[in-house]
Formats: structure tokens, C-alpha cells, sequence
């Protein structure tokens, strides 16, 4: 995941957009949490199928250790999974004006005072959407 993004980042470097900056805070804030959430239940299931493999026993203390880390830090990986919608949403403001465009046009907000859908607004197509960071 560093790798790709990182190849993303160095063509972000290179391009001569002014919006870059911001992309590359979003990919950014999304290694760091990945790194700070994920690494360590990575590092922990690591550790885990090192000591299955092994074949080494474990006391009746480490194993509940080894099991308490693994709930733990698959907690924090679950979180990282659910953060990334909301990263993307308070990061790229792009992302924030198109999701706010989606929810009015399903909506779901900016109903006028009468309770009639306001005038509806072009929806950005596929390719938009895709490029959203």
C-alpha cells in the first residue's frame, strides 16, 4: 500500500496541478493511518502464524496475551476501515462538494422550504468520481 501510493505521490510531484497538494495531504493522512491502525495487527497475525508454524508452545499467559493483542489490533484495523470514508470526506474538499451534490440529488438534504425537491443539478459522471481525491 506505501509503494502505490508512494508511485501515486511522486506523479502527483510531477504534474502541475494546484490541487495536488491537497491529494497528496489526503494520501498522507491515508498512510498514516494505515500505518498507525493496520501495521500492527499486520505485525501481531505476523507474530501469530510465526508461533503456528512453529509449532512452539505457549503458557496459558501468553496465549491470552497473544489472543488480547489480536482482538485489540483487529479492533484498531476495523477502525482503519471505517475511517477511510471519512478521511476522504474532511480531507479532499472535491470529495466533500461531490458527496454533498449526491446526497442533495437522492434527496436526502437541501429540500426547499415547501417541501419540494430543489432544481436538480447535473451529476458528474463515472470518470469524475474516480478521480475524486
Amino acid at each position: 500500500m506505501v509503494g502505490c501510493y508512494a508511485a501515486v505521490a511522486r506523479t502527483l510531484l510531477a504534474a502541475r496541478s494546484f490541487q495536488r497538494h491537497k491529494a497528496l495531504r489526503v494520501i498522507l493522512a491515508l498512510v498514516l493511518v494505515f500505518v498507525a491502525l493496520q501495521l500492527p495487527y499486520s505485525l501481531v497475525v505476523l507474530l501469530d502464524t510465526a508461533d503456528l508454524l512453529g509449532s512452539r508452545e505457549l503458557s496459558c499467559a501468553q496465549s491470552r496475551r497473544k489472543d488480547l493483542a489480536l482482538v485489540v489490533t483487529s479492533g484498531l484495523a476495523f477502525t482503519r476501515c471505517c475511517l477511510n470514508p471519512v478521511l476522504y470526506a474532511f480531507v479532499g474538499v472535491r470529495f466533500r462538494k461531490e458527496l454533498r451534490l449526491l446526497a442533495s440529488d437522492a434527496g436526502c438534504m437541501g429540500r426547499a422550504q415547501d417541501g419540494q425537491r430543489p432544481s436538480p443539478r447535473r451529476r458528474a459522471p463515472l470518470s469524475t468520481w474516480l478521480d475524486m481525491v
